[in-house]
């Protein structure tokens, strides 16, 4: 069945057999087209399935359960993508907001991002401010929904001198009203 040139037997199958071997092997990227194998990952593969023995059964069992596989998940896919689209009841939509809510009661990123926005408000030039990382404040919890937010920021003045000011923010999340409220802000 191989010869000198074709070792692998390659091309004395027929081309649905080769197509066979191909697919089996994972296509143009294991297959250098020349009757040789380029993975010997994939070529001990086949060897071992007896394709080249002249028993194809091996590989077109795979190529089903591959074709079967793929269907089950694009079946799969499909019903997630329209139970997903289905409308929700008012309960589920308000269940859904309520455990988005308490989400961001307990986020301390999130606090640390409104606290941040509550000290450009206090700011002369706002826009050239430029705060310290996350890592650099510090955001402590408590009470329910509260925190309390201090770090740096470097922003101009009046005179348009940048200048580098501490500020300390206590906030307050509003579950029922899903906004942020600053309880006290101070910049120094």
């Amino acid at each position: 069945m191989a010869s000198n040139n074709d070792p692998s037997g390659f091309n004395s199958l027929t081309p649905e057999d080769q197509e066979t071997v191909k697919n089996s092997v994972g296509g143009a990227t294991v297959w250098d087209g020349l009757g040789r194998f380029k993975k010997q990952q994939a070529f001990d593969r086949v060897m071992k399935s007896g394709v080249l023995a002249g028993n194809l059964e091996p590989a077109k069992k795979a190529q089903r359960v591959g074709k079967i596989g793929g269907s089950v998940l694009m079946l799969a896919l499909a019903a997630w993508v329209i139970s997903s689209c289905m409308p929700k009841s008012a309960e589920e939509k308000a269940a859904d907001i309520a455990s988005t809510r308490e989400k961001t009661c307990h986020d301390p990123i999130m606090a640390w991002i409104e606290a941040k926005d509550m000290v450009s408000a206090h700011l002369k030039a706002p826009s050239t401010a430029v705060f310290g990382s996350r890592g650099e404040s510090t955001i402590t919890p408590y009470k329910d929904c509260e925190f309390d937010v201090s770090g740096w920021v470097d922003a101009q003045n009046s005179f348009g001198a940048k200048l580098r000011s501490r500020y300390l923010v206590d906030l307050k999340y509003l579950k029922d009203k899903d906004k942020w409220v600053p309880v006290k802000v101070t910049v120094n």
